[in-house]
């Protein structure tokens, strides 16, 4: 070990303490392995103040100043069974009384580890959450792509005399109102009877039941001729083939 005067940052006196009695502690129970009562709060004190003994001045010195006085509602023994837990455990247990400070204070590298196992943690977590987030993004565009494919599929078995009764169930179904112009625009390319609709006749933030209304009311003029001629170019004939 590095003398402490020599060490580059100098540990503090307690850390040093505690360092050298977990290692006298253990070189001793290698040999001796029912050695001792508390034996790792004796050998710390023992190295921190050239007594072993656990009395209260020990203990304020082994807490620092800066802590209140140690809690006179724990007995000295209930202290020593903690201090001597908390070295043989080398910070990672700090019961009561002890200050939960403490371990950051003489076993510094615990509270590194256990800050570095908490941030990749929280970042797990956060990396989880996003992709769960991403995941449900994707469901549910895809849900809402499905939907609108299922719209157009059939709006292309209407005629212009049947897009209300379209209109009225797909309309309601959460659709976008620019996808569901869209659709309707595309389809009017299908009859003859609608190609005097032009799209510089509507606002650009016309609502799509705007040309809806339109169509319905050109399909209430249209003659039985048309109107046989839009049934007619639906989709919906079975073509014979030769055998």
């Amino acid at each position: 070990m590095i003398p402490n005067e020599r060490a580059l940052v100098p540990l503090r006196p307690e850390r040093l303490a505690a360092v050298r009695a977990i290692v006298f502690v253990e070189q001793k129970r290698a040999t001796q392995p029912g050695w001792g009562t508390a034996p790792y709060a004796r050998a710390f004190f023992r190295f921190l103040t050239g007594k072993g003994k656990v009395c209260w001045k020990n203990i304020e010195r082994m807490t620092g100043y800066r802590y209140a006085r140690p809690d006179r509602h724990g007995t000295l023994d209930e202290w020593e069974r903690s201090i001597d837990v908390f070295l043989s455990s080398r910070g990672r247990v700090c019961p009561l009384p002890l200050p939960d400070t403490l371990t950051g204070d003489i076993f510094p590298d615990v509270l590194f580890s256990r800050r570095e196992r908490d941030r990749r943690r929280s970042g797990l977590s956060a990396e989880q959450f996003a992709r769960q987030s991403r995941r449900e993004d994707s469901q549910a565009t895809a849900r809402y792509q499905n939907l609108v494919a299922r719209a157009e599929i059939d709006l292309a078995f209407q005629t212009p005399s049947t897009l209300r009764a379209w209109y009225a169930h797909w309309s309601q179904l959460d659709i976008h109102d620019h996808d569901l112009d869209r659709m309707m625009w595309s389809w009017t390319t299908r009859f003859p009877s609608l190609r005097q609709l032009e799209r510089w006749q509507f606002r650009t933030d016309a609502p799509s039941w705007h040309l809806e209304a339109e169509i319905r009311e050109m399909a209430r003029a249209s003659g039985p001729a048309e109107q046989a001629m839009n049934v007619w170019l639906i989709p919906n004939k079975l073509t014979e083939r030769a055998a």
